[in-house]
């Protein structure tokens, strides 16, 4: 979602084009999955996913869910050309989260937003465009960066190999816990709130692309996500569920 500043975010990127981001689920879809079908069994459901990309967490859930209304949206042209050759039953479409143009009106028994939260340095007109996509009893799931502790971070980046690539860039920031819910009790006061971790199962090596995850091994975490900016990630599934009356 480039929705923060200029050259920050390529909305075309090519690592989502590859054909396996649908052979291979990433882990989080699977635990996001399950979360899902704890959540709804076997009943028929309709769902949206936020910044889909091209399409592979919706190819998954296809699979997965027993889905009679599917959607997704995202900024990114290309993206959604190829999303819509692998899922062509999904009704797939081109908005931005912080200045929808075509979300007014739609509402969902389940809204995803997968791993973007961190690109914005203020969170909350994202978070209440998608808490709005819900029905009653509607369920929100966030994947994100979390902190335990009580503190908020903002975080710049550039990658300094290239002299080209010399631009600040936005993103891995970095939210409590305590802002989360504080938040979301703004926007609705009596929803249920969860904050589900989620634990890598195994390793991930290092690539070339600094800024694309692996893990390391730590005291507290065999496991543990890192990327180039040295940081420890922490990811959580915030579930947010928007009450009936």
């Amino acid at each position: 979602m480039n929705v923060f500043r200029k050259n920050s975010y390529s909305k075309n990127d090519p690592v989502y084009l590859q054909k396996q981001e649908y052979e291979k689920p990433k882990e989080f879809n699977k635990a996001l999955i399950r979360i899902i079908q704890e959540r709804f069994g076997e009943s028929p459901i309709s769902i949206i996913d936020a910044g889909c990309a091209a399409g592979a967490f919706m190819y998954f859930a296809k699979k997965m869910l027993n889905l009679r209304e599917s959607a997704g949206f995202d900024i990114s042209d290309l993206h959604l050309e190829q999303a819509r050759q692998y899922v062509p039953d999904v009704d797939f479409f081109v908005d931005d989260l912080l200045a929808p143009q075509s979300l007014s009106g739609r509402q969902y028994d389940v809204c995803t937003f997968l791993g973007a939260m961190s690109i914005f340095d203020d969170f909350e007109v994202a978070l209440q465009n998608l808490l709005g996509l819900l029905k009653a009893g509607g369920a929100l799931y966030i994947y994100d960066i979390l902190n335990d502790d009580p503190v908020d971070m903002i975080m710049r980046f550039r990658l300094s190999k290239n002299q080209n690539e010399n631009e600040w860039q936005s993103g891995f920031n970095l939210r409590s816990r305590l802002t989360y819910e504080r938040e979301i009790r703004r926007i609705i006061p009596n929803a249920e709130i969860n904050f589900i971790d989620f634990k890598m199962p195994f390793a991930i090596p290092r690539s070339s692309d600094p800024m694309r995850a692996w893990t390391i091994t730590t005291e507290e975490n065999p496991y543990q996500i890192t990327v180039g900016t040295k940081q420890l990630l922490d990811f959580k599934i915030v579930e947010v569920i928007k009450p009936v009356n």
